[in-house]
């Protein structure tokens, strides 16, 4: 069945790195910040960062603080949603994939993204579309 759209939003939210679930020392230049426009479920998000130091933290890259819940891609399963990446600078190569409300970066290939994928300026410009948990 057809459902009435009941709910509209436009926002900003700050987007996060991660390594490791850890922040220690990461340190921002004057770009931070994400934006959102949410229409029913469907939340269409631009994010955008860089860094002036990838600080100390190891493990694997992930960016924290989505506005909203991602939902499953199919029901009864986990399955992550693929972002695209606008542009990056100071990575080798990457992809996006949101789970929950945590984007987790890794590789074309698969491979996760860590510390030591980024440089002290590595700057990233993500932008995407995911389906929210619930209306």
């Amino acid at each position: 069945g057809h459902e009435t759209i009941t709910k509209y939003d436009e926002g900003t939210f700050t987007p996060t790195l991660a390594f490791g679930g850890a922040t220690t020392g990461i340190t921002y230049g004057s770009i931070q910040g994400g934006v959102y426009t949410r229409i029913g479920r469907l939340v269409y998000v631009q994010i955008a960062f860089a860094l002036t130091s990838k600080g100390t933290a190891t493990g694997n890259a992930v960016i924290t603080g989505m506005p909203f819940t991602c939902g499953d891609l199919i029901a009864s399963t986990s399955l992550e949603n693929a972002f695209s990446f606008s542009h990056f600078s100071g990575l080798s190569d990457a992809a996006a994939f949101i789970s929950g409300t945590n984007v987790t970066l890794r590789t074309l290939s698969g491979t996760n993204l860590t510390d030591g994928s980024f440089t002290d300026s590595s700057s990233v410009r993500l932008a995407g579309c995911y389906a929210i948990a619930s209306s």
